[in-house]
């Protein structure tokens, strides 16, 4: 979530980020390779997505692997024949039906 890299209105500072990133267990040098697999980021309407990626391009991670996802869940969700999953009291996944 974007409360995870900004306090107010202010990224937080390099250091910080850091600490996120590594409690996530992501490895620094995976972010910043420009080798790594291609990162998509959404949410629910594409601002939370933007400022998540910008915090990964200010530890190095390149532009050209990472991609928004712009219509966010305002768009997915709209869509009543597009699949939606949340998790289930068992820990597995159950589709949840559309809305009438």
């Amino acid at each position: 979530p974007a409360g995870s890299v900004v306090k107010g209105t202010m990224m937080l500072p390099k250091e910080d980020l850091i600490n996120v990133v590594q409690s996530a267990g992501i490895s620094l040098d995976h972010v910043a390779s420009a080798e790594g697999p291609r990162i998509l980021t959404s949410c629910g309407s594409g601002l939370t997505a933007c400022v998540i990626g910008l915090a990964l391009h200010q530890l190095k991670m390149p532009l050209q692997r990472w991609a928004v996802y712009d219509g966010s869940w305002a768009e997915w969700g709209a869509d009543q024949e597009t699949p939606i999953m949340k998790r289930a009291a068992d820990g597995g996944e159950e589709v949840v039906p559309p809305l009438k």
